[in-house]
């Protein structure tokens, strides 16, 4: 878990050198390391007993000269069967794993109709730096022209949240011209 964690704050600093404050989480899961926890627990447990559990009848004698060590004609059905399901539940983790893997590359090339290159996101907070709500509109006018008048730059434009930001707080998102619902309405549409 320590060297998971160490390697999580490497990647991150990797991708995102001069950032402060990053969106991401990277502390461990409690219910995910529980889960994990109890499955190699019990699949320790399947795995150790069952084979000590079979060979418990055998002669001592036999078991030392390693007549027993082969799964050969020689095997009993509960070994076949444990190498069987050992082995079925190995390619299906492994197919699992290979799905995941092709549904993560084919979201990372989804075209999700924004265009990222040459895209910059700023963030600003007008509060902390003394502005008032009603100063706002000055700001915000004054930010698009300023940003607008930078050589190359071909549009401008303002937002609460950008496409790709985490989404901490829910908000509705209204049409300029329509009655807005109710708060008690929001959670029905």
């Amino acid at each position: 878990m320590v060297v998971a964690k160490a390697g999580t704050q490497v990647i991150l600093s990797l991708m995102f050198p001069t950032a402060l404050h990053l969106p991401v989480e990277t502390s461990p899961s409690l219910p995910v390391l529980a889960f994990a926890f109890l499955l190699s627990l019990v699949t320790g447990i399947i795995f150790g007993i069952a084979p000590a559990w079979m060979t418990s009848g055998s002669v001592p004698a036999e078991a030392l000269r390693g007549s027993g060590r082969t799964t050969g004609g020689h095997a009993s059905l509960p070994q076949k069967s444990l190498i069987i399901v050992q082995a079925a539940v190995s390619v299906i983790l492994l197919v699992a794993a290979g799905l995941l893997t092709k549904s993560l590359v084919n979201l990372q090339h989804q075209d999700f109709g924004i265009r990222t290159a040459n895209r910059f996101v700023l963030h600003i907070d007008p509060f902390h730096a003394g502005y008032t709500p009603e100063k706002l509109p000055v700001l915000y006018q004054a930010l698009e022209q300023r940003f607008g008048s930078i050589p190359g730059v071909q549009s401008v434009g303002l937002t609460m949240r950008s496409p790709f930001e985490l989404i901490r707080d829910m908000q509705g998102v209204f049409v300029e011209g329509r009655v807005q619902p109710f708060p008690d309405q929001l959670s029905s549409h």
